[in-house]
């Protein structure tokens, strides 16, 4: 629901701003193997796009990267313990203006 809540709004923005660009970004932490956290950073990626395309935004104004574990915002890498929350910083997406 939270998610969604943001989608909602930041699709809300797009259509008041149609000269608008983003940059959607995708990340996970480093938990499982590399591999798997690309696709899975793939996968989040694509969702949140198609999100907001069926909301009304236009491919021309999204662009997607998808980075899995490879910008980990905190020292919790494969060879160090972090509890959950710390983990938790990892998994996100990001959306940066890129022409306003």
């Amino acid at each position: 629901k939270k998610s969604k809540g943001i989608l909602d709004a930041l699709a809300l923005i797009l259509n008041e701003n149609p000269e608008l660009k983003l940059r959607v970004t995708s990340h996970t932490d480093s938990r499982g193997r590399s591999e798997y956290n690309k696709w899975l950073s793939e996968r989040r990626v694509k969702r949140t796009v198609d999100y907001l395309l069926a909301k009304g935004a236009t491919d021309a104004r999204l662009e997607a990267e998808a980075y899995g574990e490879e910008n980990l915002l905190n020292e919790c890498d494969d060879n160090t313990y972090c509890p959950e929350e710390k983990h938790q910083i990892n998994r996100r997406s990001e959306f940066i203006i890129t022409d306003f």
